[in-house]
């Protein structure tokens, strides 16, 4: 009985630390998105010194840069739309739907954007590697 007892408690130990390790992703994930959108959305309004693919750079895996290089696109996949303002880092909600995969919603009502994105842990950082634009629609490293 006192050894059911040791294991159910160390189970519960395992349990406890990794989904702490979880979370601490999560808010480190979910800071990096909030970081990227900031400085996105300055950089896009700044018109006369725009540069959003340093912005891009900074914030995503090599492979979805070369995607992004890669596709003719009308749109800007990383706000879902051709372009932007503050409301949208005002209006910005990160939600983690599994492993390294969050739901980004910012807008409202009939203009509200949804984008999945999926993060990676490179060089000691968190990463963009990828958007999903909708059912059809995906870039990077899936």
């Amino acid at each position: 009985m006192l050894s059911k007892i040791k294991c159910v408690l160390l189970f519960g130990q395992f349990f406890l630390f990794f989904n702490c390790i979880g979370q601490d992703n999560s808010e480190l994930i979910e800071r990096t998105i909030l970081r990227f959108y900031s400085e996105y959305v300055k950089n896009f309004q700044n018109v006369e010194n725009r540069n959003i693919d340093s912005v891009r750079m900074k914030f995503s895996t090599e492979c979805l840069i070369n995607k992004l290089s890669s596709v003719e696109l009308d749109f800007d996949p990383y706000i879902n739309a051709q372009d932007c303002d503050s409301t949208l880092v005002k209006t910005l909600k990160v939600r983690f739907r599994r492993n390294n995969i969050a739901l980004i919603q910012y807008g409202e009502g009939k203009y509200r954007y949804k984008i999945l994105m999926k993060l990676v842990f490179s060089e000691d950082k968190w990463l963009i590697d990828g958007l999903k634009l909708g059912r059809k629609f995906k870039l990077g490293c899936w």
